[in-house]
């Protein structure tokens, strides 16, 4: 029977684990509220315990590099040897940030309902899936990277910066837009300021590089065409710069993630036609250093490939999932009734969907998110979602905000510059801009953004 799904969009957003953010509802493997999840204060060697009341802005970041997160949940090495008891997450965020003591148990945090008011009404009117892990116990890059193409050529590590050039990898994978593109397929990116997908090579290409818009023009796109026009993939990149960040990564308010699912949400739902024939998957990369209690399964390798004697049998903490459709069971878990979720089933349900080529033994072994589509539609959908609600941020700092760039954020400005490079700029015109990056925060970033732009432009 052929699938009433003909268009898939996926927000991924940054850092934050299952328990952290859907932990709360009653209906999903999360926080035990009467006999809740703890990890030892290093100091008083006393249970901190999972608890309501997670910041909107928390300051500093809690670590999510490998070594961190295999100390977090407790495995010896880089191979996935150990427990797994998830024992680690409050010692190694005290280990990084000893003078943070009062902010310590941010990292045992959850929010509830009224936090995450477009987040929490989503859940709970369609389908959270409590079993979809990270592709990798590691950072950013490596799980979006998994995200596109089923593998991150076995690295794991974010680069090591050397300005002025930035330490890439060669990422020249075969991609889902790849796939997508053979068969013929539209696909499109939206790009809040600065695309992290634009660092898989093929997407560098001028046909790729027409199919990136801005984010400003998706609302309009979504609402104005004809669904029969609209492209059967989308993926949106949310802001991860700051002044104006709203990827929930910390010190990010998340409050401005909550505003950016709900707009995403609120716009497919008013093109009727569109939304009839929709998936909306909303996930996070990696968890972000914050606790889960779930221990991570083992996984297929995608390849043969360790760049940094990581061997990727191991998938990383949970993080939250959640599809959005009228094709979802309203109010339900998703658990597959063979396997486990992580960001390369999204790959497969499109390969399935589409009849594409293969992206690896990790997507293959995958279980998919088919079984979760319904053949009886759900009429009973909100129209809207996250209207109104408005409240003061709950502040958890240690020193103030802070006005260091994170590890994601200082990679993208890097790779912005040899864009800048790569088209071609002359080198009085590079200088200039590096300059003017050279002065603030603010500098360095609008700098980056207009380099990617001007790099992006130049093919549309």
């Amino acid at each position: 029977m052929p699938s009433p799904i003909e268009h898939v969009i996926v927000l991924m957003m940054e850092n934050r684990s299952f328990d952290h953010i859907l932990g709360s509802l009653p209906h999903v493997d999360g926080v035990d509220q009467q006999s809740p999840f703890t990890n030892v204060n290093p100091v008083t060697n006393l249970p901190v315990p999972q608890a309501p009341g997670a910041a909107d802005k928390l300051s500093p970041d809690p670590e999510h590099a490998t070594p961190d997160v295999l100390r977090q949940i407790n495995v010896a090495g880089p191979h996935p040897t150990g427990p797994r008891d998830m024992s680690g997450f409050l010692a190694d965020y005290a280990s990084k940030h000893p003078n943070a003591v009062k902010v310590w148990p941010q990292v045992m945090a959850y929010y509830t309902d009224g936090q995450l008011p477009a987040t929490f009404a989503l859940a709970k009117a369609f389908c959270v899936c409590d079993r979809w892990f990270s592709s990798v116990p590691g950072p950013t890059w490596t799980n979006r990277f998994f995200m596109h193409s089923g593998t991150s050529q076995g690295w794991v590590e974010m680069p090591r910066l050397s300005p002025p050039e930035v330490n890439l990898h060669k990422y020249d994978q075969d991609t889902i837009f790849d796939r997508l593109y053979e068969r013929g397929i539209a696909w499109r990116i939206y790009v809040g300021d600065i695309a992290q997908s634009l660092l898989l090579s093929h997407q560098r290409e001028p046909d790729n590089l027409k199919r990136y818009r801005r984010w400003q023009n998706f609302a309009t796109d979504v609402q104005t065409t004809d669904p029969r026009d609209f492209p059967a993939y989308v993926f949106i990149e949310p802001r991860y710069m700051p002044f104006g960040q709203n990827d929930q990564h910390p010190p990010a308010d998340i409050r401005k993630g909550d505003e950016l699912i709900a707009s995403v949400y609120n716009a497919i739902r008013q093109n009727a036609g569109l939304w009839d024939k929709t998936l909306l998957i909303v996930t996070y990369d990696e968890h972000g250093g914050f606790c889960d209690h779930r221990s991570p399964p083992d996984a297929t390798p995608p390849d043969s490939k360790a760049q940094d004697g990581f061997d990727f049998t191991m998938y990383g903490v949970r993080v939250p999932a959640i599809l959005i459709s009228k094709w979802v069971q309203p109010g339900s878990v998703f658990r597959p009734s063979q396997g486990f979720l992580d960001h390369t089933s999204i790959l497969r349900f499109l390969i399935e969907l589409h009849g594409l080529g293969s992206l690896g033994n990790r997507t293959a072994s995958a279980a998919s998110l088919t079984e979760a589509i319904v053949a009886t539609p759900n009429e009973n959908t909100p129209l809207a979602v996250g209207v109104g609600l408005e409240r003061p941020a709950r502040v958890e700092l240690l020193e103030g905000p802070s006005a260091e760039l994170n590890p994601n954020q200082v990679a993208l400005i890097e790779f912005t510059k040899w864009l800048e490079m790569d088209r071609g700029t002359a080198p009085e015109a590079i200088g200039l801009r590096e300059m003017r990056g050279r002065v603030s925060v603010q500098g360095a970033v609008t700098a980056a953004i207009e380099r990617f732009w001007e790099y992006v432009d130049l093919a549309q």
